[in-house]
C-alpha cells in the first residue's frame, strides 16, 4: 500500500526535524526548523543525513568518497522514504 507524503509541518522554535517530503511539489528530504536556529546547524543536519564523506585512501594514495548516511541505509535495504529525526535546544 502507497502511504501519501504531504508536506511535513515546522517544528516549534528551537527545533530541527529532517524527514522525506513534499516541497513546492517534488518529493525531497527537507531540513525543517523553528525560529532561533542558525543556517549553519540547519546545514549541518543536511551535511550529515546526505552527504558523501571524503577520506584518504592510503594505500592507493588517492582520495576515496563513501557514501552518504541516506545512501548506506538504502543499501542495507531501509525505506528512507521513513526516517524522521527531531532535536530540539536544551
Amino acid at each position: 500500500m502507497m502511504r501519501k507524503i504531504g508536506t511535513p509541518r515546522p517544528p516549534k522554535a528551537g527545533a530541527i526535524k529532517f524527514q522525506y517530503g513534499r516541497l513546492d511539489g517534488e518529493l525531497d528530504f527537507l531540513v525543517l526548523y523553528g525560529d532561533d536556529v542558525p543556517r549553519c546547524d540547519r546545514a549541518l543536519v543536511m551535511h550529515h543525513f546526505t552527504s558523501t564523506q571524503c577520506r584518504h585512501d592510503h594505500i592507493n594514495n588517492k582520495a576515496v568518497f563513501d557514501p552518504s548516511f541516506i545512501d548506506e541505509l538504502e543499501k542495507r535495504g531501509y525505506d528512507t522514504s521513513t526516517i524522521k529525526f527531531y532535536i530540539e535546544k536544551k
